[in-house]
């Protein structure tokens, strides 16, 4: 049976089996840098001692290395260095291990410039002995590109739709509807197709209680080979959409990690319209679908984590003002801006007074206070689109966007009188310019900073006056 598989132009994307014998993994590479796995692929290398560290990040001098590492996985290796720049690199092995074979099924998209690839793991040992040429066959038409939606973010629904689609052109079903479970307790309907009435994001009350519900509280299968005859424990009901007929209703849970989290409904008009084969495929198909919402969940992470890290780059820890490199990006657009529009823009450079002074009295931590509490009494006092930055140590700029010279200095007045209100009081100096934007950056923060060192040094003459005049 195994050579005559190995006959086929194209081999399954994913095989599994409900059997708890027969395990699918699957991980996946953005450029070098394994960014997901199933439990399951980790699982496999430590059975077969393979060290499940040396893939977390793969660059092609390790897969050189690995030919020799792990001599079973040879074949794999070559294919992977001879194709590695490959935009399109595509391959299928069986890897025979101890008693058991697997088919690893590998597959390369470019997808916003960005390289990931994908490798399916399958112990294929007792599907070649239980399953028949015609049972693997829907698996040659399975859409590839339904890990492209999960990478260009694309809603659950259209992963749902796309899969409707394609099992209702092969005539396998009428209906499909999908869920997940939310957090107080409803069933969110991400996509539902009733004899062709579309549901998209529909959401079931925590209370009423539908097929869906059922498969996911009772966490199982369920054929029902007629939906009239069929009894639902109390506090469940089928949800009636289109016109009543009979069906035959399929029911899948959707798990990951052995949590279930939603579910998935096969349905197709009359009685006991479903096969083994077409069981065994919707069982595959809702694998699948649990592996593409965990993935869409870790890529949903890995973009909050990534907006975090930017932010978290541009904002100073300490005040929560921006930082210097929020500053350059800043003013580069501003200056773009100014150049094309004529607008008026104002640079302000501020420095806290005496604040060594304060540091060495009070300590550090006071003055961080202080630090802190002009940052906060700032963004209270000026306008939302002011900028405020911590240049360094008790340094600030202060861009004021479509403002001028005139306007600005009565800005900065407010703010010097809402400081002094503070407890303790904050003073400051400051210099302040029209941005000009025929001057670089560098230009503009020496005019600027001579504008605040020639306030410090009034001020210090007027103090100097008032202590010769005592």
């Amino acid at each position: 049976m195994l050579l005559h598989i190995l006959k086929f132009k194209k081999l399954i994307n994913i095989i599994a089996s409900s059997s708890s014998s027969s395990t699918i993994g699957i991980a996946i590479w953005e450029s070098e840098k394994l960014i997901f796995y199933t439990p399951n692929f980790s699982l496999f290398t430590k059975i077969y001692n393979i060290n499940f560290e040396d893939f977390k990040n793969v660059s092609i001098e390790k897969l050189k290395m690995y030919k020799n590492k792990y001599p079973a996985l040879k074949n794999i290796f070559d294919n992977l260095t001879t194709g590695y720049h490959d935009e399109n690199l595509s391959f299928e092995i069986e890897i025979p291990i101890g008693n058991d074979y697997f088919l690893l099924k590998f597959y390369r998209i470019i997808l916003n410039k960005k390289k990931y690839s994908i490798v399916f793991l399958v112990n294929i040992s007792e599907n070649i002995q239980k399953y028949s040429e015609s049972l693997l066959e829907p698996f040659f038409k399975i859409p590839s590109n339904i890990f492209k939606d999960v990478l260009n973010r694309n809603p659950s629904s259209e992963l749902a739709k796309k899969l409707y689609h394609f099992l209702s052109n092969l005539k396998i079903i009428d209906s499909l509807a999908l869920g997940t479970k939310q957090k107080d307790g409803s069933i969110k309907i991400h996509y539902a197709n009733i004899d062709g009435e579309e549901l998209i994001d529909f959401v079931i009350p925590p209370l009423k209680k539908s097929v869906i519900s059922y498969i996911i509280d009772f966490k199982t299968k369920e054929y029902i080979k007629d939906s009239e005859k069929f009894e639902l424990p109390p506090g469940y009901k089928k949800i009636q959409v289109g016109e009543k007929v009979t069906n035959s209703i399929y029911g899948v849970p959707l798990m990951f990690d052995n949590k279930v989290f939603g579910a998935v409904l096969f349905e197709k008009r009359g009685v006991d319209q479903f096969t083994v084969k077409d069981m065994y495929v919707f069982d595959i198909l809702a694998n699948i679908l649990s592996i593409n919402f965990k993935f869409k969940e870790t890529i949903e992470n890995l973009h909050i984590e990534k907006e975090i890290n930017y932010k978290n780059s541009l904002i100073d820890p300490l005040t929560k003002a921006y930082n210097r490199n929020f500053l350059k990006h800043f003013l580069e657009k501003t200056i773009e801006h100014a150049k094309r529009t004529n607008q008026k823009n104002t640079l302000v450079f501020v420095d806290l007074d005496n604040f060594k002074e304060i540091n060495d009295k009070y300590g550090h931590h006071f003055g961080d206070e202080v630090l802190k509490r002009f940052v906060k009494i700032a963004k209270q006092t000026l306008r939302k689109m002011d900028v405020i930055v911590r240049y360094g140590g008790d340094e600030f700029l202060i861009i004021l966007p479509k403002s001028d010279i005139k306007n600005s200095k009565n800005a900065i007045r407010r703010l010097k009188k809402a400081l002094l209100k503070a407890n303790p009081s904050i003073e400051f100096s400051y210099g302040l310019i029209n941005l000009d934007p025929e001057k670089n950056l560098e230009e503009n923060f020496k005019a600027v900073d001579k504008k605040m060192y020639e306030m410090k040094k009034e001020t210090r003459k007027e103090i100097d006056y008032e202590d010769a005049s005592s």
